[in-house]
């Protein structure tokens, strides 16, 4: 008898990109591509990353931070594409 397929524990949320390229995810915010700014994006959530997605296309992966709420978070160099949001976030890593 064959094994079913492996589970990799993903949840898709639809969420949408604020003006300044953010998105925010169990109280944390994440960056995307500045062209994505006011649009909507599909999450792909697993374990250990997060997914962004729109159409089909991976638009960038961010490592899953779990910190208890209220807890300060180092700067994270900005990504030179994401400079003029003028925000502090997390590192896009683009695909």
């Amino acid at each position: 008898m064959p094994l079913p397929p492996v589970c990799d524990g993903l949840i898709e949320l639809s969420k949408r990109v604020s003006p300044t390229c953010l998105f925010s995810f169990e109280h944390n915010r994440y960056s995307v591509p500045t062209s994505f700014a006011n649009r909507p994006v599909n999450l792909r959530v697993y374990p250990d990353r997060l997914v962004v997605a729109t159409e089909g296309n991976i638009l960038c992966e961010h490592g899953r931070v779990m910190a208890q709420i209220g807890t300060k978070l180092p700067a994270v160099t900005q990504h030179s594409t994401l400079l003029h949001c003028g925000v502090s976030h997390h590192l896009c890593k683009s695909r």
